[in-house]
């Protein structure tokens, strides 16, 4: 069982990388719910977010991630922010 999952690709994955490319995400997605919590326009919301994919390429290439991966993280962010910035608008 262990000679499959050391020859499995998934293994070779770096995990602390790829979690300080989630938590960055995650970062970014609080603070840009929080900036915008009174803007009840989600173009610039959607913006800002769409903004921050450059610098998360950036650092995931450097790290050496997967550009699906970056991708995959960026889009389940999506999800999170949307969620994170019902809170602010209705949670008056």
């Amino acid at each position: 069982m262990n000679q499959a999952i050391s020859n499995s690709p998934l293994s070779k994955i770096s995990t602390g990388a790829l979690a300080l490319l989630l938590i960055l995400t995650i970062v970014a997605i609080y603070v840009l719910a929080y900036h915008f919590r009174n803007d009840y326009d989600p173009k610039r919301l959607i913006k800002s977010y769409a903004v921050f994919f450059l610098p998360l390429l950036g650092v995931g290439l450097l790290l050496h991630i997967q550009v699906i991966l970056i991708v995959g993280i960026y889009l389940a962010g999506i999800f999170v922010l949307v969620f994170r910035s019902n809170h602010y608008f209705y949670g008056r």
